[in-house]
C-alpha cells in the first residue's frame, strides 16, 4: 500500500467543505457514485510502478472506511486493506469472551487496525495489523493458515522449529471443538471493536466489556497529545495577554452566550460549526449543551456534558411510566449513565449514546435508532442466527409501542455512579408517585472507571505563584 495515501485521504478531507458531496459517500451499487482514487505507488515486490485505489465509503456500524487496493501489473501482487476512518473514541475497550459452545465461535467480531487478539489458553496473542469483520472460528482459521504457510517455509531449514509450529497449530484445531472453556480477548486502544452479543439487548453473562484510559504510549501510538504534554503550572501565566481568572482581571459571565468553535461532521466529515452553551437546570446542576448542524449533508447532532464534575454519591432514578404524559418528561442521561427496561429485558451499557437532554419519548427513540442502526448489523451476517434478527426486530416493536403510548405499565432505571442524571419531577414540589431516587456508595470497580484512582492532584493543589 502507498506511504501517501493518509496525506491524500487529509487533503480530500481538507477541501470537503467546498464539495457538493460528502466525502464518504453510502455503500452503493452504482458505479457513478463509486469512483475510487487512483495513485501510482511502489511494488514492495519488484520495486515497478503499480496501482494504487482508494475508496472513502460509509457502512452501517463501521461508520466511515477507507477501502484501499494495489495490483502490480509487472509481477502480478495483489493487495487489500480496509481501515476505520472512524473517529478515535475517548477509551479504549477490552472485551472478554468465555467461549463455552460451538455457537460462541460463530460470534461476530469488528477489529480495528489497532487491536491486540489474546487466547491465554493456548498463550496466543496476535497484533492486528488490517481491520476486518469475521468470526471467532475465522479469526482462529485464519492463524492456522498463516502458521502453516510459515512451517512450509521453515520445514527444510529448521525442522525443529517446524515441529513445534505444526504441534501448536493441533492445539489451536481443538479450540474450534470446544472441548473447555476458553477466554477470547480483544483489547483495543481506539476503542472501535467489538464482539457480538447474542443475548442483545440483554446483558451478556459470558461477553464482559471493560472501558480503560489509555497510557501515554497508546496515545503517542495513535498520534494524540496527552494530557502531560500540556502547558505546566510554571508555563500557565507566559501570555502577555491577561487571562480570565488572573489577579487583576474580572471573571468572564459566558452563561448567556452561544459560543461556537469549529469541527467536523461525524457523518460525512465536512467543516461545520459546533455551538455550546451552559444552562442551569432547576433543582439539579449546570451543564453544557453542545450541537452540531451540517450544511453539507444536514445530519444533526447534540450532546451533553455535566458541568459541576462528579457527585460524591452515585444516583439510581426509577420512572414507572403509567401513561402518555410520563413520557413527555425531561431527561438527561449523562455519558456515563446506563439505561435499561426490566419489562422488555433491554439494557444499554454506560457511554451508549453519550450525553442526551431530551425527554423520556426522545430517549426511547433515540435507543431504538442505535438499535437499527448498529444492532441489525451483527444480525444480518452469513454466521448470523435467524431467531437474533427475530428477536430485535420484536424488540424494535415494542419500544415503538412505548413511544406511541399502545405499552405502558413499564419503567425506565437510570444508573449513573457519576450522579450527573435528572428526570423531571412533574409533581413538585409535591412527592412524585411514579419517581424514585436512589443515592448509594459506588464501588471500587466504578470508581475506577470513572478515573477517581489514582488521580494526581499535585499540579492543582500547589499555590499560584
Amino acid at each position: 500500500m502507498d506511504l501517501n495515501a493518509p496525506r491524500i485521504i487529509q487533503e480530500e478531507m481538507k477541501h470537503a467543505g467546498e464539495r457538493v458531496t460528502p466525502v464518504f459517500n453510502d455503500l452503493s451499487t452504482d458505479a457513478a457514485e463509486q469512483k475510487p482514487t487512483e495513485i501510482e505507488s511502489m511494488c514492495m515486490s519488484c520495486h515497478q510502478m503499480g496501482t494504487t485505489r482508494l475508496l472513502l465509503i460509509q457502512v452501517p456500524f463501521f461508520k466511515e472506511l477507507i477501502v484501499g487496493s494495489f495490483e502490480c501489473s509487472h509481477c502480478g501482487l495483489k493487495d487489500s486493506e480496509i481501515t476505520s476512518a472512524g473517529k478515535i473514541q475517548e477509551k479504549g475497550v477490552k472485551l472478554v469472551l468465555q467461549v463455552s459452545s460451538i455457537a460462541d465461535l460463530n460470534r461476530q467480531i469488528v477489529k480495528s487496525d489497532r487491536s491486540t487478539i489474546k487466547i491465554p489458553y493456548v498463550d496466543l496473542e496476535i497484533s492486528s495489523k488490517k481491520g476486518g469483520f469475521t468470526t471467532i472460528e475465522g479469526t482462529v482459521n485464519t492463524v492456522c493458515e498463516d502458521l502453516i504457510r510459515a512451517q512450509e517455509l521453515n520445514a527444510p531449514q529448521d525442522q525443529e522449529y517446524a515441529a513445534k509450529i505444526k504441534e501448536f497449530i493441533s492445539q489451536l484445531k481443538k479450540l474450534l471443538l470446544v472441548h473447555e472453556p476458553f477466554q477470547f480477548i480483544v483489547e483495543d486502544p481506539t476503542g472501535n471493536s467489538h464482539i457480538e452479543n447474542l443475548k442483545a439487548p440483554s446483558v451478556d453473562p459470558l461477553l464482559h466489556v471493560l472501558y480503560f484510559a489509555r497510557t501515554k504510549q497508546q496515545d503517542e501510538d495513535l498520534g494524540l497529545t496527552h494530557s502531560s504534554d500540556t502547558v505546566g503550572p510554571d508555563q500557565a501565566h507566559l501570555s502577555e495577554t491577561p487571562m480570565a481568572g488572573e489577579p487583576g482581571v474580572e471573571p468572564i459571565d459566558i452563561s448567556d452566550e452561544v459560543l461556537q468553535f469549529p469541527s467536523n461532521c461525524t457523518l460525512c466529515n465536512a467543516p461545520c460549526e459546533t455551538n455550546m452553551k451552559t444552562v442551569n437546570i432547576p433543582r439539579f446542576k449546570q451543564v453544557i449543551i453542545m450541537a452540531m448542524v451540517c450544511d453539507n449533508c444536514g445530519y444533526r447532532d447534540n450532546e451533553v456534558k455535566s458541568g459541576s464534575g462528579i457527585a460524591e454519591k452515585g444516583h439510581k432514578l426509577t420512572l414507572h411510566i403509567k401513561d402518555s404524559i410520563d413520557l413527555s418528561r425531561d431527561i438527561l442521561k449523562s455519558d456515563t449513565a446506563s439505561c435499561t427496561i426490566p419489562e422488555l429485558d433491554f439494557h444499554l451499557a454506560h457511554g451508549s449514546l453519550g450525553g442526551r437532554f431530551t425527554t423520556v419519548e426522545g430517549l426511547i427513540s433515540n435507543m431504538r435508532d442505535q438499535l437499527k442502526d448498529t444492532a441489525f448489523t451483527f444480525t444480518g451476517g452469513d454466521s448470523a442466527e435467524p431467531s437474533h434478527h427475530q428477536k430485535m426486530t420484536e424488540l424494535c416493536v415494542k419500544l415503538d409501542d412505548i413511544i406511541s403510548a399502545k405499552m405502558l405499565d413499564v419503567h425506565i432505571v437510570l444508573d449513573d455512579p457519576a450522579g450527573n442524571s435528572y428526570l423531571q419531577d412533574i409533581y413538585e414540589p409535591e412527592v412524585d408517585p411514579c419517581l424514585s431516587v436512589e443515592v448509594y456508595e459506588r464501588t471500587e470497580e466504578q470508581n475506577d472507571d470513572l478515573g477517581l484512582f489514582g488521580m494526581n492532584t499535585s499540579s492543582t493543589d500547589a499555590p499560584l505563584s
